[in-house]
């Protein structure tokens, strides 16, 4: 399986309308039930190689934006919300985190997708009745790009303009209040 494969069977599963978890979750599993044991472990090993490939400080400021904060372990999920938005938001928010304005609802409490993550463990286990033979190469990635304290607010602002905006951090109506309540419950 290329990478093209890989996109093409997650770009099939988010389809045209927004995200939609439960019925994406469906449409890729189904996807994935129908693939072959090898074409399986090579999607597992493009995931994870685009779990790697979203592993930069950019991103994660913007994680921490978007979710008003960010652990590691949510920043792992917040990859896979990324990856299950499809090819071009993936790619694009890798080269650019601001344009997951496009992307985001406000008004949601998080961003995250933990299940898409583990779609082809759960496949292969339920075919095999275990988890013997899911290996595939791995290549430990260093977090790329210049370290920033993210709870600097002209730096957040500065590098993702539109998520400031877009989040209700920006502009001087109430709108930061209400974002700060919001995080504090």
């Amino acid at each position: 399986m290329t990478q093209e494969d890989f996109w093409k069977i997650i770009d099939n599963a988010v389809g045209p309308a927004d995200f939609n978890e439960a019925v994406n979750h469906e449409v890729l599993r189904e996807a994935l039930v129908g693939l072959k044991r090898p074409e399986l472990l090579s999607f597992a090993g493009h995931m994870h190689g685009a779990i790697e490939g979203a592993f930069t400080t950019e991103l994660w400021g913007a994680a921490y934006l978007i979710n008003g904060g960010c652990t590691e372990e949510e920043f792992i999920y917040f990859r896979g919300w990324v990856i299950g938005q499809g090819s071009r938001v993936y790619l694009d928010a890798v080269k650019n985190p601001d344009t997951l304005a496009d992307s985001v609802d406000p008004d949601a409490d998080e961003h995250e997708d933990a299940d898409i993550l583990g779609l082809a463990f759960e496949v292969y286990s339920e075919r095999k009745g275990n988890d013997e033979g899911f290996e595939f190469e791995s290549q430990s990635k260093e977090l790329s790009g210049d370290e920033w304290d993210f709870e600097d607010e002209a730096e957040m602002s500065a590098r993702f303009p539109r998520l400031w905006e877009v989040m209700g951090y920006g502009g001087d109506d109430d709108g930061d209040d209400e974002r700060e309540e919001d995080d504090e419950e």
